[in-house]
């Protein structure tokens, strides 16, 4: 398990590194991969399904697959679609099916 300490500090390092090189950040977890219907089901792994059958996910997802049960890293978007912040909440402030941070509308 991770202390909300270390997921702490994990956000920090990703908020670094996107100030640092946004582009490369962006890039790396703004892709999405295709991925199996095996993975799609994994109960802390987030995928995405399509209309015409197939699945996806993504680095974050992956990632968050770790801490599922207690915490979720997120990302805000920028109006152009850019990352603009990870940041960190508790699980049952997180939408599985919106992929959004509950307050992060408030």
């Amino acid at each position: 398990m991770f202390t909300t300490d270390q997921l702490e500090h994990i956000v920090t390092v990703l908020n670094r590194a996107l100030d640092t090189d946004p582009q490369a950040i962006n890039n790396l977890f703004s892709r999405r991969e295709n991925c199996n219907e095996a993975l799609s089901s994994d109960p802390t792994i987030q995928a995405r399904e399509y209309p015409d059958g197939h699945f996806d996910t993504s680095v974050l997802s992956l990632l968050n697959g770790f801490w599922f049960d207690e915490f979720r890293i997120w990302m805000e978007l920028n109006d152009d679609g850019t990352i603009g912040l990870f940041g960190l909440c508790k699980s049952n402030e997180w939408d599985r099916n919106t992929l959004r941070h509950l307050s992060a509308d408030e």
